[in-house]
């Protein structure tokens, strides 16, 4: 029976959640401040998450090769403490491994929207419309990124 209500509740989570093809509402659209025309790469990230610690540099990193007038990243940092989570972007700001926007979500009013099943959690979205969901530690993160937004208009 328990393992039936688990199967259910995971079921309903993953229904109410953004999925590939699902057009983001204007509130969350506004929260992210996202511009039509432009493809966004929104990662959610934390500092308690270890595969974030890792991602986080090499994603750093491909955000400086980007073509910033066609495609930008975003980090939405879910940490419920916010001095915590400023200190931790100002320390790998410090050494250089985080050089792109982020937004602060301690309420976690974005990161509710997403309802992503993991973190770290990487949207590709253009013009409010989800393209791809990347959830969890990938290998080669950068590479699977380009490979998705390279035939994005």
């Amino acid at each position: 029976m328990k393992r039936y209500l688990l199967i259910c509740l995971f079921s309903t989570v993953t229904l109410l959640a953004f999925q590939q093809g699902d057009i983001l509402d204007s509130q969350t659209n506004q929260a992210l401040e996202m511009e039509k025309g432009k493809v966004y790469i929104v990662d959610f990230f934390a500092s308690w998450c270890h595969s974030c610690k890792r991602e986080l540099p090499i994603l750093s990193k491909l955000s400086q090769q980007l073509d910033h007038k066609r495609v930008q990243l975003i980090g939405v940092d879910v940490d419920e403490n916010e001095a915590d989570a400023k200190i931790f972007q100002r320390n790998l700001q410090a050494e250089k491994k985080l050089s792109f926007k982020v937004i602060n979500d301690p309420d976690g009013k974005i990161v509710s929207h997403f309802k992503p099943v993991g973190i770290p959690a990487l949207y590709i979205i253009k013009d409010e419309k989800v393209i791809a969901i990347l959830i969890g530690a990938k290998d080669h993160i950068n590479t699977l990124i380009l490979q998705h937004i390279k035939d994005i208009p």
